[in-house]
């Protein structure tokens, strides 16, 4: 994997294919000026490989799992991941990170939604959201 001038993985996917994991560079670029560091790809958690996971101290700050958006089934089968198999009852923070190559954003993020709401761990909407 190439580095930065800094030495940080990623700079390379600045320039290379949009594939998932050159996108996944690109977050830990910026992630790894902000936190100092402490964001690593591709690194074992719980029970498998997760592609963003920041640690702080001793402790998981923030868990990430890319995919590239390929129907609403994908929301269903990234949860089953990230909440199954990368995150232990002590994570708080974690996001499953879509990247769109085709179709309307307009189209998918309702569509993304409403197969978030049908999850068994949902809750409640955020009250700022507002997506019909």
């Amino acid at each position: 994997m190439s580095t930065s001038a800094n030495g940080q993985p990623g700079a390379a996917a600045l320039t290379g294919p949009a594939t998932a994991g050159a996108r996944r560079n690109q977050l830990l670029l910026a992630l790894n000026g902000q936190f100092e560091g402490a964001a690593m790809g591709e690194v074992f958690n719980y029970q498998g490989k997760t592609d963003i996971l920041i640690r702080v101290e001793d402790r998981n700050v923030f868990i990430g799992e890319c995919k590239t958006w390929g129907g609403p089934k994908a929301i269903t089968d990234g949860l089953a991941q990230l909440l199954g198999r990368y995150m232990t009852w002590r994570d708080t923070k974690a996001a499953l990170v879509h990247f769109v190559r085709e179709g309307a954003l307009s189209e998918i993020i309702p569509k993304a939604v409403r197969k978030i709401e049908e999850h068994t761990h949902f809750v409640r909407r955020p009250t700022q959201l507002h997506v019909q």
